[in-house]
This record gives C-alpha cells, sequence and structure tokens, in this order.
C-alpha cells in the first residue's frame, strides 16, 4: 500500500478521531521552547497523527534530521580539559567535523534500556551523561563534547543523536503550522505524517501549556482517510 503525503484532516476533531485505528496515542504538553513530541520516541513508526488541542494557540512542528555521532567518519577524543570530558572529530587525521551547532542531544548509555534527552552543560564542567557544544582545547572550531564515567565516549553511549535544527515562532519561522482548535472551525488543527521509524519530531508553541495528541502508527497501523 503507497503510504500518504502530509495532509491536513478536515472536520471537527471528534470526527478525526473515528478515522484512526491500530494506533498509540500520546499527549504531550508543549511551551515556548521546543521539545521532542511525542517526549519517548516510538521506534519503527511509520506515519503520526498530531492534533492541536489549545483553543487558543497555534503550534509549530519541525522534523531534523538526526546526526548520529556514533557514525564511522567520527572519533571521541579525551578533552585536555574538564573531567572526563571528550570531543568528537574526523576520524580521517582528526580536525574540524564540520558539524552545525547541536541544540538538542539525545543518548543511551549502556545501562539504559532506551535512549533519552540529555542535559546540555557548559565544557570544563560536565557530570556524566551530559554535553556540551563549544571548544574547549583551542581546537580552533566548535564541537560537540560529551561527558561520561571514565570509558570511552564511544563504549560509554549506546547511542548520541544531534540535532541542529529546532521549530521557532518568531523571525524566521521554521516548522509546519498547526492552527489552534478554534481556528477555521477547527478544521486545521491536524496533521498527518509519514515517517521513517527513525524519525523524531519536535513541537513549540505559541503560548505556554498547549496540549498536544499524538498518535504513532507502526506498519501495518491505518489512518482510514
Amino acid at each position: 500500500m503507497a503510504r500518504k503525503g502530509p495532509q491536513s484532516i478536515v472536520g471537527p476533531p471528534a470526527k478525526g478521531f473515528e478515522l484512526l485505528e491500530g494506533g498509540y496515542q500520546t499527549g504531550t504538553t508543549v511551551g515556548t521552547t521546543a521539545v521532542p513530541l511525542p517526549a519517548t520516541n516510538l521506534t519503527n513508526r511509520c506515519g503520526i497523527y498530531i492534533q492541536n488541542q489549545n483553543a487558543t494557540y497555534a503550534i509549530y512542528v519541525a522534523s531534523p534530521k538526526p546526526i548520529n555521532y556514533k557514525d564511522a567518519a567520527y572519533e571521541w577524543t579525551k578533552s585536555g580539559s574538564g573531567t572526563n570530558e571528550w570531543y568528537l572529530q574526523l576520524v580521517t587525521g582528526g580536525g574540524d567535523p564540520s558539524l552545525s551547532e547541536t541544540l538538542k542531544c539525545f543518548t543511551q548509555i549502556h545501562s539504559a534500556t532506551s535512549e533519552s534527552e540529555a542535559t546540555a552543560g557548559t565544557v570544563g564542567s560536565l557530570t556524566a551523561g551530559q554535553w556540551a557544544w563549544g571548544d574547549n582545547d583551542t581546537l580552533g572550531y566548535s564541537t560537540i563534547y560529551a561527558c561520561t564515567d571514565g570509558k570511552t565516549a564511544k563504549r560509554y553511549f549506546t547511542t548520541i543523536l544531534g540535532y541542529d535544527r529546532m521549530p521557532t515562532t518568531s523571525g524566521a519561522t521554521v516548522g509546519i503550522l498547526i492552527e489552534k482548535a478554534a481556528a477555521a472551525g477547527g478544521s486545521n488543527n491536524s496533521l498527518y505524517l509519514p515517517l521513517s521509524g527513525n524519525t523524531r519530531l519536535f513541537a513549540i508553541g505559541a503560548g505556554a501549556s498547549i496540549t498536544v495528541c499524538t498518535i504513532e502508527f507502526e506498519p501495518g497501523g491505518n489512518l482510514g482517510i
């Protein structure tokens, strides 16, 4: 069956839910800082239905491509500053990996069962599991730093995924607009997107405490429209 492209579900929210089957429903509260949508990434998903349930504020959604910092093109080098901090460079001859600034980072250490958003810190004073963006070793370029419990970053982390683009609501707007629930009779506050299994979405709201409903589909799930 061919995968459908992005589309709005026309009609009141109740009708939209009647059309859905075989999905995993979650609710996420978003504010004026970009957050993952939903909070926990569902692997192997092929599509997601997103509905803005707030009657006052719109939301913006973006899906930046993840950067895998465990890719074979990179290597981790022990930093000369801080404790158990490592920075990323090219595996061939070292040097600048030419990455855009990391805005969010998701990691999984070997003792964990799933990846989670890592806490950002400051290079030179990171604690195990934290990350930062900068140059604390007179490299001449900025790169991502990660802190471990003493192991190399490659051994300590099962995954390290970075994202360099988040949705915004001001200036040069980045992201897909999903209108507030009261807009246009509620007909444009829902969106369906086909996704690859490793895709992660981020959302930001035009106001605080906006409830966003998401229903994710694994292969075999249906969006009956």
